[in-house]
């Protein structure tokens, strides 16, 4: 998962950040509403399979 390789070389990033940088990673030179969306679908399913945890608005890496 990229956005893990991300998140392991940080302590914690908000959602924004997060978004802005894994669009990055992925090629995209900006990050409009449905790459957005997609990007949060993608978080909020990593929290759900315990790969990562949100907690006021950041998100962090479960290890």
């Amino acid at each position: 998962m990229q956005s893990g390789k991300f998140l392991e070389n940080q302590i914690s990033l908000n959602r924004d950040e997060l978004v802005k940088e894994v669009a990055q990673i992925f090629g995209f030179g900006r990050t409009g509403t449905f790459v957005e969306s997609v990007m949060l679908a993608g978080f909020e399913k990593a929290v759900m399979r315990g790969f990562a945890r949100v907690e006021a608005e950041r998100v962090y890496l479960v290890e």
